[in-house]
């Protein structure tokens, strides 16, 4: 089902600050959310989901993941998503966002955020086992309880349930063939970081490595080479893809038409959008939206 717009959802209990802690049952949220989910979206939050009994297939950027009891799976502020089959599965759904994590002040959520969300193209899946369990369900615990009680002492106490909730969630990651996965970040000087947070941020508006070279202060030669070595593609290539990254998503989950898209993503000329898109996908806006 496409819309005319991709839905962007804020979490309907965003606090007076802006911040968003939220833990609760599958099985709590209600009929009309579940149909609001199969609608393709987006959310302005992060978000866990632990599935502990059944099964669910949800379609992320496109990309089916089918879950079963036990797993544990990711999603990222802006990412696509809907969820296509999820009526026979029980469990969990953990929803915060950066207003939250800013509680801590010293980056040490960075870490997890990182290695969970940070891909949009590789969502990790973490599969629980008993042991993991009696650790981890006292703390959603802990979450829900902070979740409705909601009082002054709220926020932090949920944001350290949630650290030690990520927490685990790593050592279980590490148990299953991650242990030498450090988040890229790690591996990155600063520039890097900082071109990709301009990247998503400026995409639409700015697409030239220079200009964003002059943004931070370097070189396009050297911007280049940065970003090849931390992401493995020229800082032209990061750009290029995550302009074609978004046009996907428009084209695949709205009824906008080409020369809508164009113009939303910063294309003065549809024609030049669509062979832009032909060059780099191998198909044309047409073929790709059958």
């Amino acid at each position: 089902m496409k819309t005319e717009i991709l839905p962007v959802r804020r979490h309907p209990f965003t606090d007076a600050r802006g911040m968003v802690y939220s833990a609760n049952w599958l099985s709590a949220l209600g009929p009309e959310v579940g149909m609001a989910d199969r609608i393709p979206h987006r959310h302005e939050f992060y978000i866990i989901y632990w599935i502990t009994s059944g099964q669910a297939t949800h379609l992320i950027e496109n990309q089916p993941l089918e879950v079963e009891s036990g797993d544990l799976f990711f999603i990222a502020p802006g990412q696509v998503h809907q969820a296509i089959e999820n009526e026979h599965s029980e469990g969990y759904i953990i929803a915060f966002n950066d207003a939250l994590i800013a509680l801590s002040g010293d980056g040490s959520m960075s870490p997890f955020l990182e290695r969970f969300f940070e891909n949009c193209t590789d969502n990790p899946v973490i599969r629980t086992n008993s042991a993991g369990t009696v650790i981890l369900q006292p703390v959603i615990h802990k979450m829900i309880r902070e979740t409705n009680v909601k009082d002054v002492y709220s926020p932090a106490a949920f944001l350290a349930a949630l650290t030690s909730f990520l927490i685990e969630c790593a050592r279980l990651h590490e148990t299953q063939g991650n242990k030498n996965r450090r988040p890229q970040f790690e591996r990155m000087s600063s520039v890097p970081k900082e071109f990709k947070k301009l990247v998503d941020e400026r995409y639409k508006l700015i697409k030239n490595v220079s200009d964003y070279a002059e943004l931070l202060f370097v070189k396009p030669t050297l911007l280049n080479d940065m970003t090849k070595l931390a992401f493995g593609i020229t800082a032209g290539e990061f750009i290029r893809n995550r302009i074609l990254l978004e046009a996907k998503r428009l084209l695949l989950n709205t009824d906008l038409t080409a020369k809508e898209i164009a113009f939303d993503l910063g294309f003065d000329d549809s024609h030049y959008f669509s062979r832009f898109f032909k060059k780099y996908t191998g198909s044309s806006i047409l073929e790709f939206r059958k």
